[in-house]
């Protein structure tokens, strides 16, 4: 093949092939694109179509130019199908360094890998190709326009993460891109198979108008003359193709939401089916999973806790805004792309979040979009995510089971605090662990709050100018924040919580993080669907190729249902033996508790149940903990109530459980499970009844305010809000502590606004 001979010797060429070089060294020393897998692909598609385009230009162009129909005729299909070849075997290069690199970084499913390899740089370097052959054909200045349609798709997508709810984009050159978030998982499968069959597709058809333009007219023919005789040749010659094309594109770009390609504000909408306006609200929410009481709920919870923003700020009102609910974390990905993570966006003025996160993140999500006038145009933002977070998790004020700098000062006494200031940069905010950076950069953006007011924050929110806002640096703040800090007493109570919280690598120190995700939800469900032994043979894998948390966890759970307690303890004790920080497994020292005390070791199933009740971690765990020394502390509701905490039930057939256990269990036991079972059923009045008739847990003052809280919280759900201010009000008896205290008033402060405010609905 002499064509092939005549690239092969191009200079170009090597240049090419250095810059693939050079893409896959840079992605070899940066985690989470070192090995095979979608991050690499995603670099090498990016890289390899201006590659690819620009050498496919430089390599045709000549031969183009000097073609005549008669002795130097120019074949579209034949160039095509040389440089193709060439460009293959250059992707090849990084191919070949990050196999290599396997011996270095585990790779968890090197097929996959090929995969995405496949899907994303092979696919978009033959679109590139065929991009670069028409442009050579066609216009005046090939690489002018090549450099065109690439800026106009970027353009394109940076337009739809603006304008529309999604965060995701598919794209001729790249193939996808997840957008900016915390989620490991990535939604990947037939919409990215379709799409790029599409772009297969679009490339088939630049070649054969290349074809038609290099059969029609000249190379000196002008670009309008090229135009006009393609679009004659194809309206007239192939005029029933054309018509097919167009029909066929035209259903591709209705259907484009259906077909997951994008995500419009309408088919969000369409797909949630219902709508709730309120005075500055409009909440869309999904229909068929949400009831009368579910509405007045998100309703008062919208106006309460913007409420509550604005008073932070100290501004008289907001524009109206938009809120979406989603019903799942999996039709939260599906629809925009952010499955874990919470979001909003301040430029259009709107939340998207999950109907189980309302309680704990809608405060958090309306700040953005608050702070959207004080932030820098166009954006509505900080460009320092460590302002944006930390602005919004400072206003939301309650994170976990401590204050923000109680939290703050442990993760520093556990020398866990990254930089300050490198955490107000994008890099420094996004390698750390997600809680460590939105933890600290919470509580300094809170002590700068309480000490200087909330005016300076939002002039440095929308400037960047710590000086010009505080009259002195950056770095000079964050040391009278830590002199703060200083005085703020470490317990091993707190150390042992940081351990749990923080110690928990960011995305990009996980190992395989994006194949350990999509495994860990496939053992997620097959444990959802009591298909235990499988699930046992996934995590037992998954544990073994990474030796995650998550991956431990679901394989003591696995154990645990199906009966092998010995093997729970044993995988236990060994992880917690050889573990430099046995204290971040004291979550799963419940599951390690189980075990032993359904294999009868009730002593040592007592002391992991008091270790975790006496580390606080959270509230849930602190309860949990307690109740099961509650069962513990009598041999006979001990040995009563064993097959509750160890066996697989749904919650209604608990609640049935426990009342056939009358005389058996201590009637305030057996209430108080079987109230916090209906809080959790929402059946709010049963909820509250019960807890009141199980009494004051006297051996726990922490659970026992926990207990009352959880009688106003019932209460107040049921409408019921003078009572239920009056359990806020004593629980403060039992456990008055800073950070209960900060919960308490949030509770309270929500009863009185409920006396002053009822907002009116309307519900479509």
């Amino acid at each position: 093949m002499p064509l092939l001979r005549e690239y092969v010797r191009s200079r170009a060429l090597l240049i090419g092939g250095a810059c693939y070089l050079l893409v896959a060294i840079a992605c070899t020393r940066v985690p989470l694109f070192n090995y095979l897998g979608f991050e690499c692909a995603f670099a090498t598609a990016l890289a390899g179509s201006l590659i690819a385009g620009f050498l496919t230009i430089h390599l045709l162009g000549p031969a183009y130019r000097k073609s005549d129909s008669v002795s130097h005729p120019f074949s579209v299909v034949r160039s095509f199908g040389g440089v193709v070849l060439v460009q293959l075997l250059l992707l090849l290069i990084p191919l070949a360094v990050l196999t290599g690199n396997v011996l270095i970084v585990p790779n968890c499913d090197y097929l996959e890998g090929l995969a995405f390899y496949l899907l994303l740089p092979v696919v978009s370097v033959l679109f590139a190709v065929a991009l670069g052959l028409f442009c050579t054909v066609h216009y005046t200045h090939p690489r002018l326009v090549f450099a065109g349609f690439v800026v106009a798709s970027v353009i394109y997508v940076i337009l739809l993460g603006y304008y529309t709810p999604a965060i995701f984009s598919y794209n001729f050159f790249y193939g996808y891109f997840p957008g900016f978030s915390y989620d490991e998982l990535l939604p990947l499968g037939w919409p990215l198979i379709s799409f790029r069959l599409l772009t297969l597709g679009a490339a088939a058809f630049l070649v054969w108008c290349a074809d038609i333009i290099v059969k029609q007219t000249s190379p000196d023919s002008r670009t309008t003359v090229k135009g006009v005789a393609a679009v004659r040749t194809l309206a007239t010659r192939y005029l029933v193709v054309s018509m097919i094309l167009v029909i066929l594109c035209a259903a591709l770009f209705l259907f484009r939401c259906q077909l997951g390609w994008e995500s419009t504000r309408a088919y969000v909408r369409a797909t949630l089916g219902g709508m709730l306006e309120t005075a500055n609200f409009t909440i869309y929410y999904d229909s068929t999973t949400t009831d009368t009481n579910d509405l007045r709920f998100l309703a008062q919870e919208h106006e309460f806790r913007l409420h509550q923003v604005l008073e932070a700020f100290s501004l008289p009102r907001a524009g109206h805004m938009t809120s979406y609910v989603y019903p799942s974390i999996a039709a939260k990905r599906r629809l925009i792309g952010a499955g874990e993570t919470e979001l909003a966006k301040p430029w259009s003025g709107e939340v998207h979040i999950t109907r189980s996160s309302i309680d704990d993140a809608l405060k958090h999500e309306l700040v953005h979009v608050v702070a959207a006038p004080f932030g820098v145009r166009v954006l509505n933002a900080s460009l320092s995510p460590g302002l944006t977070e930390g602005l919004a998790v400072a206003v939301e004020g309650l994170w976990g089971y401590r204050t923000l700098a109680e939290y703050a000062a442990a993760i520093r006494s556990a020398g866990l605090a990254p930089p300050i200031s490198g955490l107000m940069t994008p890099a420094g905010f996004m390698t750390n662990s997600s809680s460590v950076s939105y933890v600290l950069a919470g509580a300094f953006c809170r002590y700068l709050i309480d000490r200087y007011g909330m005016r300076p924050l939002l002039q440095v929110y929308n400037s960047g100018d710590y000086e010009a806002a505080y009259q002195q640096t950056l770095d000079s703040l964050i040391v009278e924040w830590q002199h703060a800090l200083d005085s703020v007493r470490v317990t091993d109570r707190d150390g042992a919580s940081v351990d749990v919280i923080f110690r928990r690598p960011p995305i990009f120190g996980k190992v395989c993080a994006r194949v350990h995700a999509r495994r860990l939800r496939d053992a997620q469900r097959l444990m959802q669907q009591h298909r235990n032994e499988e699930a046992l043979a996934r995590y037992t894998v998954l544990y073994a190729e990474g030796g995650s948390y998550e991956a431990l966890s679901g394989l003591l759970g696995a154990h645990l249902r199906l009966g092998d307690f010995q093997t729970v303890t044993r995988l236990y004790d060994s992880v917690i033996t050889r573990d430099r920080v046995p204290r971040r497994y004291l979550v799963l020292a419940m599951l390690a508790g189980d075990a032993l005390w359904a294999a009868g070791n009730r002593a040592r199933a007592e002391s992991l149940y008091a270790s975790v009740r006496n580390a606080e971690i959270s509230p849930g765990l602190t309860e949990s903990a307690f109740v099961r020394l509650w069962a513990l502390s009598d041999s006979s509701t001990a040995s009563a109530l064993q097959s509750y905490f160890v066996r697989e039930m749904p919650d209604t057939m608990r609640v049935g459980w426990l009342g056939g256990m009358a005389g058996q269990v201590p009637d305030p036991l057996r209430q108080y499970l079987q109230g916090r079972l209906m809080l959790r059923m929402r059946r709010y009045d049963q909820a509250a009844y019960l807890l009141q008739e199980a009494g004051t847990i006297v051996q726990d003052s922490v659970v026992e305010a926990l207990r009352q809280t959880s009688i106003g919280d019932a209460l107040l759900r049921a409408g019921r809000v003078q009572e239920a201010r009056g359990w806020y009000w004593t629980s403060l008896n039992f456990d008055a502590r800073p950070y209960a205290v900060e919960g308490i008033n949030d509770r309270l402060a929500r009863c009185d606004w409920l006396d002053a405010h009822q907002p009116p609905v309307r519900n479509r």
